[in-house]
């Protein structure tokens, strides 16, 4: 059991406002890479399109702020 602060965060490649609002609802954390540039390139660790392009944009963003990350891909869940 964790006792700690957790904080869940949904990675959103489209920028949906509907999912936006049911973040903001659920008190879960937002993060797209949408329209940014450096997030999006043809290739290497910020690669348009890909999962874990989307991650490292959200590691580049936000992962000096934690210890540790955990991800979980709702198509295995």
């Amino acid at each position: 059991r964790h006792r700690g602060v957790l904080h869940v965060w949904l990675l959103d490649e489209g920028d949906d406002p509907e999912v936006r609002e049911v973040c903001a609802r659920l008190g879960v954390k937002h993060f797209s890479r949408k329209g940014v540039a450096r997030w999006n390139q043809p290739k290497g660790p910020h690669r348009a399109k890909t999962k874990h392009g989307n991650y490292n944009a959200w590691l580049d963003a936000h992962g000096d702020d934690y210890d540790y990350f955990a991800s979980v891909d709702t198509d295995h869940v």
